[in-house]
């Protein structure tokens, strides 16, 4: 695999009060970027996962954390173009739900009682994510369907990270050597049904993909993980970190691709990377 780098501009996005550390995991056309932010809550001691949302306005970007379905751990990890936002939720029992959020309203879109995460979210309300039934498997689900599964690669686990507008699903999958891939899923002409295709990435994970065809996701090496950049032409960049590792989260149609990168183990920061095309 004929990896390449060049010269890509970063920059760290804000934390919220009481922040220790923050992920950016998608951004949208509007420029408006979600992820997560660890807070240290009341007690001065516990810290939680909460959702968090990044807002570019005249005086630079702003991070603020937006509401959920119940009072406790949670993450945005899907925004669309029309700034509706989804993610995972756990009930008081513990019980993981997918919701969506429309800058106003918190709407549950249900669960299947087991682990349930949210990749992403279309103009259409298709959410796409992963659940624990019968085993970790990718799914698409719709406002009024039960989750469809999707194809693999033959291996114990598959997840579903992005849909875009065009119903092109990006994700990662096991193959039967237990090594996991970075995958995309299409619709077949004459079927209509999903296949799936390796992209090519030793342990690769594919976590965005834009109306463009541009995948963005990580891959190891006997370096560590590296954030990497997609072309619609199937071109690959790796992306710069800051020293440690990096994970590239989402691309928007402009190309601006966030993720996270560390500058130790235990030292993340929310990064913005531009100039990858």
């Amino acid at each position: 695999m004929n990896v390449q780098t060049l010269q890509i501009t970063k920059s760290l996005l804000p934390m919220v009060p009481d922040a220790r550390q923050s992920a950016a995991y998608e951004v949208n056309q509007r420029e408006t970027i979600v992820g997560q932010s660890l807070i240290l809550e009341a007690d001065g001691v516990t810290t939680t996962w909460r959702a968090t949302r990044w807002v570019q306005g005249t005086s630079g970007w702003t991070a603020e954390l937006i509401p959920t379905l119940h009072d406790s751990r949670h993450s945005a990890s899907a925004i669309n173009s029309l700034g509706q936002m989804a993610g995972g939720s756990p009930t008081a029992t513990g019980e993981e739900r997918f919701y969506s959020f429309d800058g106003t309203t918190v709407v549950d879109r249900g669960g299947l009682g087991g682990p349930a995460e949210v990749g992403g979210i279309n103009v259409d309300g298709t959410i796409v994510g992963s659940v624990g039934i019968p085993k970790d498997r990718a799914a698409v689900s719709h406002v009024n369907e039960l989750p469809v599964l999707l194809p693999d690669l033959g291996g114990q686990a598959s997840f579903a990270t992005a849909i875009n507008d065009l119903g092109v699903i990006v994700g990662s999958a096991m193959n039967p050597a237990g090594e996991f891939r970075a995958v995309r899923w299409t619709r077949s002409p004459t079927t209509g049904n999903y296949v799936v295709e390796d992209l090519g990435l030793s342990r690769g994970r594919a976590f965005s993909i834009n109306n463009e065809g541009e995948i963005v996701g990580s891959f190891v090496t006997s370096r560590g993980e590296r954030g990497f950049y997609r072309s619609k032409s199937g071109a690959i960049k790796e992306l710069p970190m800051i020293s440690y590792a990096s994970i590239a989260y989402a691309i928007n149609e402009s190309g601006q691709v966030t993720g996270t990168s560390w500058v130790r183990r235990s030292d993340a920061h929310a990064v913005l990377w531009t100039n990858v095309r």
